[in-house]
C-alpha cells in the first residue's frame, strides 16, 4: 500500500474490505450473471441435462430443486416408450417446467443487488513480487504490512480462501453452468455463483498470489467500501519500499516503535541478483 494508505490503516487500526465496484480487474467479479448467453441457448442446455439425467437413474439428482426431482423421478418410473416421447418434447417443455425467465432473471436481481453491498478483503501471501510493489505500492515508494494468522486473537484471515487462476474460465460462464443453475434450489445456486465468481480470477493476476475473505455490508454503513477495526497485534511486519520517501519513512518508523513496538521492521532494497533483499532495522 502506499504511505499515506499505511498511516491510517497502522493509526487506525483498520483494514479495508471493497464492494468488487471498486476493483482494479474489469473481469473480478461479474457484475451481470450470464452476460452474453440467451435463454435459448440455456434452453437447449438444460434439455441436454434433462437428457443426461433421464437416461442415466444412478446419477444424483438430491441436489435439484424438488420440481426438478419430482419431474424426473416421474420420468425415470415411466416405460422405455414413454421415456422416448419426452425426450423428443422437452425442447417445448423446459421452459415451462423450470420457469427458465423469471428463474434468471431472479438470480440477475438479486445479484445487482448483492455487488455494492458485497465486501472482500484481498491479501496477498507474497512481499517480494516487483509488479505488486509497483502496482500497490506506490511504485516501490510505499509499504508492504505482514499480517498473523492467530487463534488467540481470532483472526478473520483464518478463514481465508486462495483465488484460483483458472485458464478456462467457471462453468458459470457457459450455457450449462447456467442450465445447471436454473435446476438448483435458490440458495445453493447462490452460493455456488458467489464461490465461482469471488475465488476465481484470469491467469493474468496469477502473479498476486491472492487470498480473500468475503462479508457484507452492515446495516449502519453507507458507500461501497468499509474501514474495519482489528486486534493491532495483528500488525507484526513492515516493510519499507526501496524508494520510499526518508521523511515519511521515518514518520512511520517513529510511530510504530513508539505505538506498537512488537513489529519487526525492514528496509527492502533491490538486488543486484533481480530480487529484493530485507535488511531487518534495529531499534537505534
Amino acid at each position: 500500500m502506499s504511505t499515506s494508505t499505511a498511516l491510517k490503516v497502522l493509526s487506525n487500526h483498520t483494514l479495508r474490505w471493497s464492494s468488487p465496484t471498486e476493483f482494479n480487474d474489469p473481469f473480478d467479479v461479474p457484475r451481470e450473471l450470464a452476460y452474453d448467453i440467451s435463454p435459448s441457448e440455456i434452453k437447449a442446455a438444460i434439455c441436454r441435462l434433462l437428457i443426461k439425467y433421464i437416461g442415466n437413474n444412478t446419477l444424483d439428482i438430491s441436489n435439484l430443486t424438488p420440481k426438478a426431482q419430482s419431474t424426473l423421478n416421474l420420468i425415470r418410473s415411466s416405460d422405455k416408450e414413454t421415456i422416448e416421447i419426452i425426450k423428443s418434447t422437452l425442447a417445448d417443455e423446459a421452459t415451462s417446467i423450470f420457469d427458465l425467465s423469471s428463474g434468471l432473471e431472479e438470480l440477475r436481481a438479486i445479484w445487482r443487488g448483492f455487488i455494492p453491498e458485497f465486501r472482500i478483503l484481498c491479501l496477498t501471501e507474497v512481499n517480494d513480487a516487483a509488479s505488486m510493489w509497483y502496482h500497490y505500492a506506490d511504485k516501490y515508494q510505499g509499504i508492504v504490512i505482514g499480517i498473523a494468522c492467530s487463534d488467540e486473537f481470532d483472526s478473520p484471515w483464518l478463514v481465508a480462501r486462495p483465488v484460483d487462476y483458472p485458464l478456462e474460465p467457471p462453468n458459470l460462464f457457459t450455457a450449462e453452468g447456467w442450465a445447471e443453475m436454473i435446476m438448483t434450489p435458490q440458495d445453493k445456486a447462490l452460493e455456488k455463483i458467489l464461490d465461482a465468481y469471488t475465488y476465481t480470477k484470469t491467469p493474468d493476476w496469477g502473479y498476486e498470489k491472492e487470498w480473500r475473505i468475503t462479508s457484507f455490508k452492515r446495516t449502519n454503513e453507507k458507500g461501497v467500501t468499509s474501514d474495519y477495526k482489528l486486534n493491532p497485534k495483528h500488525f507484526v511486519n513492515i516493510f519499507f519500499g526501496p524508494l520510499i520517501d526518508q521523511t515519511i519513512r521515518q514518520r512511520i518508523l517513529s510511530f510504530v516503535l513508539g505505538e506498537m513496538p512488537y513489529i519487526q521492521l525492514y528496509d527492502v532494497g533491490f538486488g543486484l541478483n533481480r530480487k529484493f533483499t530485507f535488511k531487518q532495522i534495529k531499534e537505534g
